[in-house]
């Protein structure tokens, strides 16, 4: 990529300064960064703005060496891979109440943090006796508002180095941590609640937007009890079907049903055709939602002897 075509991609004069530069390709990255930008071509788009910057950085025409994705610019590649690897597991059995109603839970598990001893590396880089870089292996060098570090070219990076005692060398130490969940209301058996950043440790991650510490995830499997009653949940409500007799829809009659928070007692008014519903408000998902009596009336085979008993009783 050439200088022109550098400031062309930054959208700014070749005349512009490096801190007219800076400030648009801030703006720039923030406009096409995948994670914010989900256009197709967002990704392509935010290497050639990287690139561009680069260049104008540097002052000549130069080919970035970095041809990956940019989850592979970030490590996001490997880190995807441990995460997955490591992800920690927990596990709720709930009720059928508490899984329609929503309900909190607490657990206590092990897990890895940051070794502060090593801030995560695991190991401690030792002076490798090189006077041009000080023994670090690194040197470090300013070309206009840029710091850049590079491989010393004397000792070409070589260092010694040895591990942590206080992880081992994992980067890691173990550790117990107690959270409280909410479970929302509507869960099912065999859903899980992904709580992210709360698993262990994976490293600590140096890039363009900061420094931090990469944590797994945590799963929480639930495991739902089976209804105390036939139910069926339809959108944020409680479906229970109720059959009763052509003699109790047509006179009417009261009924016990059964509910989450025990036996309640419905009218089926007069003339209830099948098909009608009863309302039992605040007894659905998380209590927004209602418990609905489906009417199912059961219609005799001897349709003839029941309008005989009818004509006789009101006679």
């Amino acid at each position: 990529m050439n200088l022109q075509e550098a400031y062309s991609i930054l959208e700014i004069a070749t005349s512009s300064t490096q801190d007219e530069a800076k400030k648009k390709y801030r703006e720039l990255t923030k406009k096409y960064h995948p994670d914010i930008n989900k256009s197709p071509d967002a990704e392509a788009k935010f290497k050639k703005i990287n690139e561009a910057y680069n260049v104008i950085q540097k002052g000549e025409d130069v080919q970035m060496p970095f041809s990956g994705g940019i989850n592979d610019f970030f490590g996001g590649n490997k880190r995807r891979q441990r995460t997955q690897q490591e992800v920690i597991s927990l596990h709720a059995n709930l009720s059928f109440k508490d899984a329609i109603f929503g309900c909190k839970r607490d657990f206590t598990y092990e897990k890895r943090n940051k070794c502060d001893g090593c801030n995560g590396q695991g190991v401690f880089s030792l002076h490798n006796g090189c006077g041009a870089c000080g023994g670090k292996g690194a040197t470090i060098i300013q070309q206009g508002n840029m710091i850049i570090q590079q491989t010393c070219g004397k000792c070409h990076g070589k260092s010694p180095s040895e591990a942590c005692k206080a992880c081992s060398g994992t980067g890691g130490v173990k550790a117990t941590r107690t959270i409280t969940v909410t479970v929302p209301g509507g869960v099912s058996d065999g859903n899980a609640l992904r709580l992210e950043g709360m698993g262990n440790f994976v490293e600590v991650v140096n890039n363009f937007f900061g420094s931090g510490e990469a944590h797994t995830d945590a799963l929480v499997h639930l495991h739902v009890q089976v209804a105390p009653f036939n139910c069926t949940i339809k959108e944020h409500n409680l479906h229970v079907p109720l059959n009763i007799t052509l003699l109790e829809a047509l006179t009417g009659c009261d009924k016990s049903v059964d509910t989450l928070d025990g036996a309640k007692e419905i009218k089926i008014s007069e003339k209830a055709k099948n098909g009608q519903q009863v309302i039992i408000p605040n007894l659905g998902v998380s209590r927004n939602g209602n418990q609905i009596i489906d009417i199912i009336v059961d219609y005799p085979q001897d349709i003839e002897a029941l309008i005989s008993y009818l004509l006789k009783k009101e006679n």
